[in-house]
Order: structure tokens, then C-alpha cells, then sequence
């Protein structure tokens, strides 16, 4: 069998090996301690290397996606712990800086409608 980067293999079968970014263990528990991971591991049900390669690029996308969510939630968290409790409640009831980004752009449009007519 070919190495696939990312991937171990047993019985002719490619299986996960993929380190799990510390800032996201906590989404990946272990299913029988309840503690969290270091390493996403599973078989990928396949023998073809090309199959394991796509399985390995598409798993380390969503954790991508998810380490930089992390970082967007945890930036949003200290700018909020900066505001006091009044803003910071209407912060939260926008939704957050999403939707407060959100609200900003939905007044832009209504402003721009308002002067053109």
C-alpha cells in the first residue's frame, strides 16, 4: 500500500491518523472516557490511496474551519468583556459582532434609500 500522509494502515485499510489542533481538542471527545483527543483516528473504509488523500484534505478542512472559528469566537469574547454590561447586552441581543456587522450593513441600505428617494 502506497503512505498516505495523515493516515496509518491496518489490514489493507487506510485509517485516520490526524493530530488534532489543541485549540479545538475539546470537540473531538473520546467516546468511551469522555476525555479529550489528541488524534482524530477511524478507518476510512478504503484501500484506494487517492480516496484516502481526498478523506484526509476534507478532514483537515473542517478542522481548519473550526480552529479559525475558535479564534473569531475567542476575539469576540474579549471584545465584548471590554464593553460594559449595558452595551454588552445589546451587543448580545444583535447577535454578537456577526450581527452586529449584520445590522451596520442593513442600515447602510436604508440610509442610501432614504437620501435617493
Amino acid at each position: 500500500m502506497t503512505k498516505v500522509t495523515g493516515t496509518k494502515q491496518r489490514n489493507g485499510t487506510y485509517h485516520f491518523n490526524i493530530p488534532i489542533p489543541a485549540k479545538i481538542q475539546h470537540l473531538y471527545p473520546a467516546k468511551t472516557s469522555g476525555k479529550v483527543k489528541s488524534v482524530f483516528d477511524g478507518t476510512m473504509k478504503t484501500s484506494d490511496p487517492k480516496d484516502a488523500e481526498r478523506q484526509v484534505r476534507a478532514q483537515k478542512t473542517i478542522m481548519d474551519r473550526q480552529v479559525a472559528d475558535a479564534k473569531r469566537k475567542a476575539d469576540q469574547d474579549r471584545i465584548a468583556a471590554t464593553l460594559d454590561p449595558t452595551d454588552a447586552r445589546l451587543l448580545a441581543e444583535l447577535g454578537g459582532i456577526e450581527g452586529l456587522l449584520q445590522a451596520i450593513k442593513e442600515q447602510r441600505s436604508i440610509a442610501a434609500i432614504t437620501m435617493a428617494g
